[in-house]
């Protein structure tokens, strides 16, 4: 059976199938690895893999797959300039293993069989990050474009918090919305390499530039780009934009701060774990402590948000503007499931004026409101769970999964929906 389909069943049932032609989301996109990201071809949603894209609705839980991403969270907005967001937002994805990057003992480059102290974070895997903000969040400056390689039939993907939309080689996406230019290895230091730009007749104009940078593995030299810009554009010849946002870094390669068209600007302070004593002190880990706003470039910066996490989980976000926060449980983990350790389960608002803040991770307080709730499958081979219940304020959905060699079958409920009486007396099952 080619092609993808759901259908509503009484009002309570959804029903997801894809035939061969239409897989459901890849194991990329549900986190079964148990070696980290898989192959960088495979899309996870966004516009390139066609069952994904009818498995969206308004709630986090994507049922062709059982992943859970949570909604938006908008932590800071300033007023939006030719609707181009500008301020600090975040999303949860299960199927994102971003991890935080460290030093660690490395091969002397001068010497490869002699093993180095670094004393600051490096980038050394694909999946390492130097703007670490918890295990499977991510802001709009968390995107980057990986390769297999920088050859010119190299394939390509375009990693964003929700979604990964892939290119067969520099130029047109699968999907056919975007286009990939590479202006080459010669530009220099510090300019964008790449540009990504809309190119559907229904969707803004849009530009994203993404610079080159270089790390090293145990194997050699790798490549990804990271955001340096995205603007507003009046067209496909106009690749700076009339309006967008540059995203400057600092040395050690974490993000310095974000400036506008207009002059405003997010700052960005990190938390560092240090070990100080006897040579060689070293600085571990960094991870996002704080995101700051100025309204110009002669404004003191104010306090947007204050970030609380342990080495690993986002635990809260506070919002000293708003005397308020937001903070995230997690579920408890089978101890043999490797990759599960920061499934988010609960997203818990605070009350209007809260009066008090609860300790870290404790369970949900009288007078605070829980947006959304996941729970998930005991899974016991090692693969990452997926959602089994979804809820949140208004809706409740349960899922179930069914998958063969060629078909496979997912379904959502709506456990809101009353069905009527019950004909059979085999209706509670």
């Amino acid at each position: 059976m080619a092609g993808c389909g759901r259908w509503e069943y009484r009002g309570a049932i959804v029903r997801v199938w894809c035939g061969p032609l239409c897989p459901l989301e890849n194991n990329t996109c549900d986190g079964r690895e148990l070696n980290g990201t898989g192959p960088i071809d495979q899309g996870c949603g966004d516009d390139e893999n066609r069952c994904a894209g009818s498995d969206r609705d308004p709630f986090p839980v994507r049922f062709s797959s059982g992943r859970v991403e949570s909604n938006p969270i908008v932590v800071f907005e300033a007023p939006p300039v030719a609707s181009i967001f500008f301020g600090y937002r975040l999303q949860y994805n299960s199927a994102n293993q971003r991890t935080n990057a460290l030093s660690r003992k490395w091969p002397d480059p001068l010497n490869p069989s002699l093993l180095i102290q670094e004393t600051q974070p490096a980038i050394h895997l694909p999946d390492e990050d130097l703007h670490f903000v918890g295990a499977g969040w991510s802001d709009d400056f968390s995107q980057r474009l990986t390769f297999k390689s920088l050859t010119a039939t190299s394939q390509i993907a375009w990693v964003k918090g929700d979604s990964i939309v892939t290119f067969p080689t520099v130029g047109i996406s699968f999907s056919g919305r975007y286009e990939l230019v590479d202006l080459g290895a010669t530009v220099p230091p510090g300019s964008a390499r790449w540009l990504i730009r809309t190119r559907e007749l229904n969707q803004r104009s849009e530009v994203w530039a993404f610079e080159d940078v270089q790390y090293n593995t145990a194997s050699g030299p790798e490549h990804f780009g990271r955001l340096k810009r995205h603007a507003a554009t009046a067209g496909a010849a106009d690749t700076t934009g009339y309006y967008g946002y540059n995203v400057n870094y600092l040395p050690g390669g974490q993000i310095a701060n974000v400036v506008d068209t207009l002059g405003r600007e997010l700052g960005f302070v990190y938390a560092e774990l240090k070990i100080l004593g006897p040579p060689p002190n070293r600085l571990i880990s960094r991870r996002l402590e704080r995101v700051q706003y100025k309204a110009a470039a002669s404004s003191a910066p104010i306090d947007v948000a204050v970030f609380f996490s342990n080495e690993v989980q986002l635990e809260r976000i506070e919002t000293p503007s708003l005397s308020g926060y937001v903070r995230f449980l997690y579920w408890s983990r089978p101890t043999d499931c490797p990759n599960c350790s920061s499934l988010l389960s609960d997203v818990v608002y605070s009350a209007d004026i809260p009066t008090s803040s609860p300790l870290p991770f404790a369970p949900v307080q009288s007078g605070e409101l829980v947006t959304e709730h996941h729970e998930y499958e005991n899974a016991t081979d090692g693969h990452r769970p997926r959602a089994l219940r979804s809820r949140g304020i208004g809706r409740e959905y349960g899922y179930t999964y069914r998958n063969g060699p060629s078909l496979n079958e997912n379904y959502q409920f709506d456990m809101h929906i009353d069905l009527g009486a019950c004909g059979t007396a085999t209706c509670a099952n």
